[in-house]
């Protein structure tokens, strides 16, 4: 089980340059997460931070309920694929992927050594030399199609070795499951907790600041919460007998079992001893992902991985991942700038705009049901149309002079919508007004710091106090908005006239009597199609309407040109409407 949960993580560069604001985001095992943005919207530094590449400047980092934040890259149990594939070009794909298996001491279990044990080591060791020299053979065969017995027969030569190593594995040192130095330990961590419990209980009773008792209240929930665990981890102790593991270096064999294994899911044994230069870009990218695999990382981080690939193979490669991630069923966190990626493979999408998160949900959701202006016109090819409207009584007003009438319904949501974001509006700017003075109070602690002796603790209580300035500075501005808000939510429940934005994706607006839909339709537009963009099976063809540009999917049955006289109809069941002020959704 592996999981992952960002708890309010911020990334702050020097200079006070804000990269990634509040993100928060749990992560389910073996979900396929995607973060897709635009360049510059804080996607990849979310990536490093997760990986340990980049320092956590505020917030959380849990991977399996464990604090990361201070723990190195190395004993985080992820492992990161990168855009540029980072392979070393002097060595085989053998080389390659094994490589980190060579180099570093892994968590194996202990195994207790005898005669038959020792006996069943030999045999593997003679049968990965044969299956070695028939690859060594297949490689230098100047045959473009190698002999298939040779194939044949390695793969009989591997079969029998698995089913050695797993005879192999009998040989287990187990640690009895009362072992009392183990269960010591949790007895005692369990009685620490129960004390410190005991203790801010009795603080709370005792505290007048509502803040700290809070702080006290969520302290004991969260040890509360790790004597369950630890009790869970005291009664399988008690009935269970568990495997020894040591970290150790891996022989050989244990090697090439992890190297045979990964290459027969990446389908790569065939080159198994070619060099990165004899192989492809979709190739190359399955060694680097061959490479994390052979790890048994927790999580699998992928940085714009297909970026590098032309088209076609881009789209190879794609379906090689999800198939990957199947087999697999690891975690994996994939960022990317190209939506259809995202679309495609992720099982959740977080779309995130400068530094934000700006929705998280299913890719259907995510298309269907967009958050914001942003999430529609940043997901879909092409964008969602987008027009500019004045909604009065029930008629929405297009600036050309095309009208559509609403529901009650919808009419009733419009208000209920306002008169929401007004009070909400209102409330969060009672709450930031106490701000001005909180950072005039910052501002003279900040020059106060400065006149002071040069020291570590110095460096950090400005490094401190900047980022609350920021902080502050950031509220502020966020005030200026709100204010601006109000007044203009104030003004159309007023007047009963409210200034919108019309969305319509281009999908569901079809040539008129071609309608394939059971929602309501708008009335005919007449347009001209300025230009017509044949892909084969549709077109995407874009009409002046009447100096607005709307672009619309249809269907490739007739040849379509340009300057064409054309009558659509708009699916107004699948049509979205937007406040023009917080970008937000309305219906």
């Amino acid at each position: 089980m592996s999981t992952l949960s960002l708890k309010n993580i911020n990334k702050v560069y020097p200079n006070n340059v804000q990269a990634v604001f509040d993100f928060n985001l749990e992560i389910a095992d073996k979900e396929f997460v995607v973060f897709v943005g635009p360049s510059g919207c804080g996607k990849s530094t979310t990536l490093r931070m997760i990986a340990g590449l980049e320092e956590i400047s505020s917030g959380e980092l849990y991977i399996d309920n464990r604090l990361v934040n201070c723990i190195p890259p190395q004993d985080r149990g992820v492992a990161m694929v990168f855009q540029n594939y980072a392979l070393y070009p002097h060595m085989t794909v053998k080389g390659n992927i094994s490589f980190a298996l060579k180099h570093c001491k892994m968590e194996m279990p202990l195994l207790e050594e005898n005669e038959k044990y020792n006996e069943i080591t030999e045999k593997i060791k003679v049968l990965f030399r044969q299956i070695d020299a028939i690859d060594k053979k297949v490689n230098k065969t100047k045959k473009r199609t190698p002999d298939q017995t040779l194939f044949q027969e390695r793969e009989a030569l591997y079969q029998e070795a698995l089913k050695l190593l797993e005879e192999r594995k009998k040989f287990t040192k187990q640690r009895i499951g009362k072992d009392e130095l183990r269960t010591k330990k949790v007895v005692s961590t369990i009685a620490q907790l129960q004390k410190r419990i005991k203790w801010m209980e009795k603080n709370v009773k005792k505290c007048k600041e509502e803040e700290k008792a809070k702080v006290l209240q969520q302290g004991i929930k969260e040890r509360q919460e790790r004597i369950e665990i630890l009790q869970e981890d005291l009664e399988f102790l008690k009935n269970n007998d568990v495997p020894l593991f040591t970290k150790r270096k891996m022989k050989w064999f244990e090697i090439l079992e992890e190297v045979y294994n990964a290459a027969e899911i990446l389908d790569l044994k065939k080159y198994l001893y070619r060099k990165p230069a004899a192989l492809s870009g979709g190739q190359r990218q399955r060694v680097a992902l061959g490479r994390t695999i052979v790890r048994h990382p927790k999580v699998f981080l992928m940085d714009e991985p297909l970026s590098n690939l032309d088209a076609k193979l881009r789209v190879q490669t794609r379906s090689e991942i999800s198939k990957i991630h199947k087999r697999v069923g690891a975690t994996t966190v994939y960022v990317t700038h190209d939506q259809t990626e995202a679309m495609t493979m992720a099982t959740r999408i977080v779309v995130m705009n400068k530094g934000y998160i700006q929705q998280i949900g299913t890719p259907v959701e995510i298309y269907n049901h967009p958050a914001n202006l942003f999430v529609a016109t940043f997901i879909g090819s092409p964008a969602m149309n987008l027009f500019p409207t004045t909604l009065n009584k029930r008629t929405l007003h297009f600036e050309n002079g095309y009208s559509i009438v609403l529901e009650p319904e919808q009419i009733k949501k419009v208000t209920e919508f306002y008169e929401s974001e007004l009070a909400k509006c209102k409330e969060e700017r009672e709450q930031l007004l106490v701000n001005f003075e909180e950072r005039n109070l910052l501002l003279d602690k900040l020059d106060h710091l400065k006149t002071l002796p040069d020291s570590i603790k110095k460096d950090e209580e400005i490094k401190k106090t900047s980022f609350e300035l920021e902080h502050v500075t950031r509220s502020n501005e966020r005030l200026a908005y709100l204010e601006k808000a109000i007044e203009a939510y104030e003004t159309y429940l007023k007047d009963g006239e409210f200034k919108v934005t019309f969305g319509i994706r281009p999908e569901d607006i079809y040539e008129k009597d071609k309608a394939f839909t059971d929602g309501k339709l708008s009335k005919p537009i007449d347009g001209v199609v300025s230009v017509p963009e044949l892909l084969g099976h549709e077109y995407f063809i874009h009409i002046d309407f009447d100096s607005a540009d709307l672009v619309a999917k249809i269907a490739a049955k007739r040849t379509i040109s340009a300057e064409e006289k054309i009558e659509v109809v708009m699916d107004l069941s699948r049509a979205h409407i937007f406040d023009t002020v917080s970008t937000k959704i309305i219906l």
